[in-house]
């Protein structure tokens, strides 16, 4: 009998092993999937947001182009050249 409860005492031990190493290993897995996750989401948001600036900067750099329009047929900007470069020519 006494030999019983050591076979049983070792197998308990042993599937006591088996399921710690796979718990560990489903633990790590788990922070593994959450850190790929957030990288994602962190690349996602830098993308929303270089998008969003792009169409922020469009629609402004528009509506100065339309504003200058209008200024320019009033006869407001008559002095200013459309074809002017806007930094100063290297030929001087």
């Amino acid at each position: 009998m006494d030999n019983f409860w050591y076979n049983a005492a070792a197998w308990v031990q042993a599937i006591g092993t088996i399921a710690a190493v796979i718990g560990s290993a489903w633990v790590a897995n788990a922070g593994s999937r959450a850190a790929r996750r957030n990288a994602e989401d962190a690349k996602i948001a830098s993308k929303t947001a270089a998008l969003n600036l792009a169409i922020l900067a469009h629609t402004h750099v528009h509506q100065l182009s339309q504003l200058l329009r209008d200024e320019a047929r009033r006869g407001r900007l008559n002095h200013i050249l459309p074809a002017a470069p806007f930094w100063p020519s290297s030929r001087c």
